[in-house]
C-alpha cells in the first residue's frame, strides 16, 4: 500500500490503482429525506449500479428501473417499454467510461408505476482502500417505505383531500353508536 496526497492506494493483483466513486443517492418526493452513502468500484458497471443502490435505499429488485444520465436512457433492454424509447444496456456501460460531467448528478428511477425517483450525485473520487470490499454502503438516514405500505407512501401522487371529521364524499364522519 503507498499513499498519494494523504490517500492511500491499493493496488491489484496488475499493479493498477483502483478508483472508487462515493455516490450519495436521495429519494425525491419524500421527506423527511430517505438517502444512502455508497462507494461502488469505478469500473462497475450500471447494472452493477442498479443492484447497490437497490439494495441500499432496501428496495426488492422485483421492478423495473432505469438510469437517465446525459440525457440517455439506461436499463434492461427487452422490458415492455423498450418500444417508447431507446434504452442502452446497462449491462454494457461501466461508470468509468462516462462523461464525468454526466455522472455528477442524474436519476435513477425504480418502478414505474409507482414511480420512485432517486437522485445520484457523485459526491469524491476515492482509491480504495485494502480492508474493505466494494461496493458498500457507508451511511444513511431512514428506511424507504416497508412494501406492505408503499402503496399509500407513492411520492407525487395527489392524495384525496379529507374533511377534519372523516369522509371524503361526505365531509363528516358517520355517528358513532354507544358502546361503540
Amino acid at each position: 500500500m503507498r499513499t498519494l496526497g494523504g490517500f492511500s492506494i491499493v493496488f491489484n493483483m496488475k499493479n493498477k490503482i483502483t478508483p472508487i466513486h462515493q455516490f450519495k443517492i436521495t429519494l425525491r418526493g419524500v421527506e423527511p429525506f430517505i438517502w444512502r452513502r455508497v462507494q461502488v468500484p469505478a469500473n462497475a458497471t450500471l447494472f452493477r449500479l442498479a443492484s447497490v443502490l437497490m439494495l441500499a435505499m432496501g428496495w426488492d429488485g422485483a421492478h423495473l428501473h432505469q438510469f437517465r444520465i446525459g440525457g440517455k436512457s439506461y436499463g434492461i433492454p427487452g422490458d415492455e417499454f423498450e418500444k417508447a424509447y431507446k434504452v442502452i444496456d446497462e449491462q454494457n456501460i461501466k461508470l468509468k467510461n462516462l462523461k464525468e460531467d454526466d455522472l455528477k448528478a442524474f436519476l435513477f428511477e425504480y418502478d414505474f408505476g409507482d414511480g420512485w425517483e432517486h437522485t445520484v450525485e457523485m459526491e469524491e473520487h476515492i482509491f480504495s482502500d485494502e480492508k474493505i470490499k466494494y461496493p458498500i454502503c457507508i451511511s444513511g438516514a431512514r428506511a424507504c417505505p416497508p412494501r406492505a405500505r408503499q402503496a399509500s407512501v407513492r411520492p407525487r401522487r395527489p392524495s384525496r383531500r379529507r374533511s377534519r371529521r372523516g369522509s371524503p364524499s361526505r365531509g363528516r364522519s358517520p355517528p358513532r353508536g354507544r358502546g361503540a
